[in-house]
C-alpha cells in the first residue's frame, strides 16, 4: 500500500538573481523552466537560430548523444551538471528534447500581449507544434499559457515518439508593485517506443539501397512512459515602499511540488536482449516515481552606491522527497538547507557569490563575474564547488532486469566556465573545465559505478563569423578532453561550419538566407543506451563519428514570421552508412523539413 506523505514546512530562500544559478533549481525543473521572480523575458528567435531548430543539438551541444528523432533520450557527458544528471537514471535524458516552454516574465511592463506559434513538419509524418500566449489583464492580473505536442515515427521499426505538454501561469501585482503572487502549473507527458537498437550493423551499413523499416531490431514490443507534473506558488513583498529611496528590504517565498514517474514496459523481454530476469521472463513492467516538496522563504536587502546596486540575502529551504519502486516506498526523507548570497551590479558589470549548505548531503559555493566593455566585448566567469550525496536511484534500485544496492560517497566537483564574446567581430571563445572526485557513471553492463579518484574533463571552443558583402560563413571548433575514457568519453574534435547568402528583398520586407552547413566530429567509442533504465553506458564494441553530416537550408523572414526549409543530412547513404547517435542507434537519414515560426507582440 502506498504511503501518502505530506509535509508542511517552513522556509527557504532565494534572490531573484540567484535562483536561476542554483543547481537544485535546475535539477527540479524540466527543460528551461524557472520561477518567474527571475524576470526572464521571452525573445524572438533569429534567422540564424531557426536554421537549426529541427535539431538544436547541432547548434549548441557538440557532445550530445541520442537514440533517434525528436522526443527521444539525449545525453550530454560534458554538461556542467553531469555529476547529478547521470545519477538520476533516465529521467533527465528526456529533458533536452522534452518540454522547454517559453518563460513568462510577469514583471515585464513593456507590452501587454505576446503570442508565438511554431509548426514543424518533417518526413514520415514527423511534426510538432508549440503555441504560446501571454497577456496583461486589468487591475494587476496577468496570465500566460503554453501548449505543445509532437509526434515522430522515426526511421526504424518501433521508434515512435509522441509527447504532450502544457503550462499555465497566473500572477497578481498590486498597484504599488510591492506585492507579487504567482501560481504556475506545468505538465509534460512523453511516450517512446523502444526497439533496443538495430541488431545487424552490417545490413544497415553495406546495403546499396535500403528500407530501414525492414531491418531487424532487438525489442519488438517495448516502450517507456515519462510523466511530470509541477505546481508552484511564488510570493514576493517589498517591505520598503517603492516610492522611497534605497535601501530596500524584500521577502520571498516559494512552495513547489514536483511529481515525476517513469515506466518501462515490454511484452516480450525474453528476446535475447536482456540477460537477467528477476521477476518475470514473459513480461516486464518497471515503474519509478519521484516526489519532491520544497518550501522556500528568504529575505533580501539591497542598496545603491552611485550607479552600483549591492544586495545581500539569506534564507532556509526544507524539502521532502519520496522515491518509489514498482509502487512501494523505497526512500522517504527530509532535508534542511540554508542559503547566503551577495551580489553587485551596475550597467556594465555584475558579480555574485552564493553559499548553499544542507544539514548532511549538499554543500555548494558559487561565484560569478561578468563585464561588458565597448572595446573588448563581454567577459563571463563562473566558479562552483559542490559536494553532493548521490541520488536515491543510484544507491538503491530493483526491477525485472536490474538490481543494485550501493554505498556511494558524496561526489565532490569543481567547475570553471569562462567565455569572451566580441560582438562587433562576431567572435567568441571559451573554456568549460570540471574536475570531480567520486563521479558516477554507468559501466559496460549498464550498472552504476563510482570513480573514487580525481578526474578532469572539459572543452575549449572557438566561434567565428565572416561576412563579405551578401555572403557569410559561421565556424565553430570544439576540442574536448577527458582524463579517463573509462569514465567519461568525448569526441576530441567537433566542427560545425556554414556558408550562406543573405539579402534583404522587396524594400527590406523579406530577409532571405540560404546556404550549406556541415557537422563532423572525430571517431570515438560513444555510449550505448539501455531502454529499461533509460541510461547511457560505456561500450567498447565499435566507434562512432568520423563522418560529415551535410545540410541545405533556406530561411525567409517576413517581419515577425520565419519560414524555414531544410534538407537535412542529404549525403546519407553516399558511401558506407556509419552514422550513429549512440551504439546501434543510427541517426536520421536524408530528411526534408519545413517550419513556420510567427511572433505577435503588442
Amino acid at each position: 500500500m502506498r504511503n501518502r506523505v505530506f509535509i508542511l514546512s517552513l522556509l527557504i530562500a532565494f534572490s531573484p538573481l540567484i535562483t536561476r544559478a542554483s543547481v537544485l533549481s535546475e535539477d527540479y525543473s524540466c527543460g528551461s523552466y524557472d520561477n518567474a521572480f527571475n524576470g526572464i523575458s521571452t525573445t524572438t528567435d533569429t534567422v540564424r537560430a531557426n536554421t537549426y531548430f529541427f535539431d538544436p543539438s547541432r547548434r549548441d551541444q557538440s557532445t550530445l548523444i541520442g537514440t533517434g528523432g525528436y522526443g527521444t533520450a539525449r545525453f550530454n557527458p560534458l554538461s556542467p551538471a553531469m555529476e547529478y544528471a547521470v545519477s538520476r537514471i533516465g529521467f533527465n535524458q528526456f529533458d533536452y528534447y522534452g518540454y522547454r516552454p517559453m518563460l513568462f516574465n510577469h514583471a515585464d511592463t513593456a507590452g501587454t500581449r505576446k503570442s508565438r506559434t511554431e509548426y514543424h513538419l518533417g518526413s514520415k509524418k514527423e511534426q510538432h507544434i508549440n503555441l504560446y500566449h501571454y497577456q496583461h489583464l486589468n487591475k494587476g492580473f496577468r496570465f500566460g499559457v503554453s501548449v505543445g505536442a509532437h509526434t515522430t515515427p522515426g526511421d526504424f521499426t518501433r521508434q515512435l515518439s509522441s509527447g504532450r505538454r502544457f503550462m499555465l501561469s497566473t500572477a497578481y501585482i498590486d498597484t504599488n508593485s510591492r506585492y507579487m503572487a504567482i501560481l504556475s502549473y506545468r505538465f509534460h507527458r512523453l511516450f517512446n517506443e523502444e526497439n533496443g537498437g538495430i541488431s545487424s550493423d552490417s545490413s544497415f551499413e553495406a546495403a546499396s539501397s535500403l528500407d530501414t523499416r525492414t531491418l531487424p531490431i532487438f525489442l519488438d514490443n517495448a516502450g517507456i512512459k515519462y510523466r511530470q507534473n509541477q505546481y508552484d506558488i511564488n510570493h514576493s513583498y517589498k517591505i520598503t515602499n517603492t516610492s522611497s529611496s534605497l535601501p530596500e528590504w524584500s521577502l520571498f517565498h516559494k512552495l513547489s511540488l514536483n511529481r515525476t514517474s517513469f515506466v518501462f514496459q515490454s511484452e516480450n523481454p525474453d528476446s535475447g536482449y536482456f540477460n537477467t530476469f528477476l521477476v518475470d521472463s514473459t513480461t516486464t513492467y518497471d515503474s519509478t516515481f519521484h516526489q519532491r516538496i520544497n518550501n522556500q522563504f528568504g529575505v533580501r536587502y539591497s542598496r545603491e552606491f552611485g550607479l552600483t546596486t549591492a544586495a545581500l540575502g539569506a534564507g532556509l529551504w526544507v524539502e521532502n522527497s519520496i522515491y518509489r519502486l514498482n509502487g512501494y516506498d523505497a526512500v522517504s526523507y527530509n532535508q534542511l538547507m540554508m542559503l547566503i548570497y551577495f551580489d553587485l551590479a551596475n550597467q556594465k558589470s555584475s558579480a555574485a557569490f552564493q553559499w548553499l549548505q544542507s544539514v548532511d548531503s549538499l554543500s555548494e559555493v558559487t561565484a560569478s563575474l561578468s563585464t561588458n566593455t565597448v572595446d573588448y566585448g563581454k567577459f563571463k566567469l563562473h566558479l562552483r564547488y559542490r559536494s553532493e550525496r548521490p541520488s536515491e536511484q543510484v544507491l538503491y534500485y530493483v526491477s525485472n532486469h536490474f538490481s543494485w544496492v550501493n554505498n556511494f560517497k558524496n561526489t565532490r566537483s569543481l567547475l570553471l566556465d569562462f567565455s569572451h564574446v566580441i560582438e562587433k567581430s562576431d567572435f567568441e571563445y571559451g573554456v568549460n573545465f570540471s574536475t570531480a572526485n567520486g563521479l558516477i557513471y554507468f559501466r559496460e553492463d549498464a550498472l552504476p559505478q563510482q570513480f573514487n579518484k580525481q578526474l578532469a574533463y572539459g572543452r575549449v571552443y572557438l566561434k567565428k563569423g565572416f561576412r563579405l558583402g551578401k555572403f557569410g560563413t559561421d565556424q565553430r571548433l570544439v576540442y574536448s578532453f577527458s582524463g579517463n575514457e573509462n569514465v567519461i568519453r568525448l569526441p576530441a574534435i567537433n566542427y560545425f561550419g556554414s556558408v550562406y547568402y543573405r539579402n534583404l528583398l522587396f524594400k527590406n520586407a523579406l530577409d532571405l538566407r540560404c546556404g550549406l552547413d556541415a557537422t563532423i566530429w572525430s571517431s570515438y567509442y560513444s555510449y550505448g543506451y539501455m531502454p529499461a533504465t533509460a541510461v547511457f553506458y560505456l561500450q567498447d564494441d565499435r566507434k562512432t563519428g568520423g563522418f560529415p553530416m551535410l545540410g541545405l537550408f533556406v530561411d525567409l523572414k517576413i517581419k515577425t514570421a520565419v519560414i524555414s526549409l531544410r534538407l537535412d543530412h542529404f549525403n546519407a547513404g553516399i558511401g558506407s552508412r556509419e552514422y550513429y547517435g549512440a551504439y546501434r542507434y543510427p541517426l536520421q537519414g536524408r530528411t526534408l523539413k519545413i517550419g513556420v515560426t510567427w511572433n505577435l507582440n503588442d
